[in-house]
């Protein structure tokens, strides 16, 4: 005979069945349960700050690429005009 306090309900049992007690073995899968859910919540917190930096990065390359896009124009217009300049001093 074994009185045990369970954590979860916060109250007095009586355990005489040991380990193949049906309320014992509920109680221990609901903890795991609970722990489980909490390991999914930490990892889904990584997963959204993840996709947010993804996204983020994915805004920035995009800007590059326009900004890079318009100084290669500027350059092809500036070696343009200075072909010019020398053709026609």
């Amino acid at each position: 005979m074994i009185w045990t306090i369970s954590s979860r309900r916060k109250k007095l049992r009586f355990n005489d069945r040991g380990s193949n007690d049906l309320v014992k073995i509920i109680d221990s899968q609901n903890d795991k349960i609970e722990d489980l859910s909490k390991a999914l919540d930490i990892i889904r917190d990584e997963n959204q700050a993840l996709y947010l930096e993804i996204k983020n990065l994915q805004t920035i390359e995009e800007s590059h690429k326009k900004l890079n896009g318009k100084l290669r124009e500027e350059i092809i217009q500036l070696k343009k005009d200075a072909k010019d300049m020398l053709n026609y001093p």
